[in-house]
């Protein structure tokens, strides 16, 4: 029952979440090019809003990579290991991935609390909002990375367990 809810969560919420910021990206850009070819003046709020969808795009974009297994590996190494070698690299990958979300979490909420005080020259929004995917991708991670390495441990757990029959 939590399986599938994590798996909805990161597969399916993220993935709208992901698809709605990337079309308000596009469009915002394709709002600019439009206005600087046509128009006398171009609006000056494009850049930013582009900017701000760009930077939630592309951390949101991670943790979609990081669930669908699509983070850089090298595959010729690995597949040269014996299956414990496997096994101990898979869990120090998840527990090196859970600490970084952690550190990035910890630091990127600093990070949101100093900039509420900043304002961005156009917009007039505080600057947490560029920051606050940081704590919130850090805490995905971790999350995510510990599901991984419980999911990891229980499946050798149970080969333990078939092995002993």
């Amino acid at each position: 029952m939590i399986d599938k809810t994590i798996d909805m969560i990161y597969n399916k919420v993220l993935a709208k979440i992901v698809i709605l910021i990337g079309f308000v990206m596009i469009l915002t850009i394709l709002l600019q090019i439009s206005a600087r070819s046509f128009l006398p003046q171009s609006f000056s709020w494009t850049e930013e809003l582009a900017r701000l969808s760009f930077v939630w795009f592309c951390l949101l974009g991670s943790v979609m990579t990081l669930t669908n297994k699509m983070h850089l590996g090298v595959e010729y190494f690995y597949e040269k290991f014996n299956i414990t070698l496997k096994k101990m690299t898979d869990c120090f990958i998840f527990l090196f991935i859970a600490f970084f979300g952690a550190i990035l979490c910890y630091y990127g909420f600093l990070l949101v609390l100093n900039g509420w005080d900043q304002l961005t020259p156009v917009l007039r929004i505080p600057r947490s909002y560029f920051y606050m995917p940081m704590p919130i991708i850090g805490g995905l991670f971790f999350i995510y990375s510990l599901y991984q390495l419980s999911l990891s441990l229980r499946k050798n757990q149970s080969e333990k367990v078939s092995e002993r029959r």
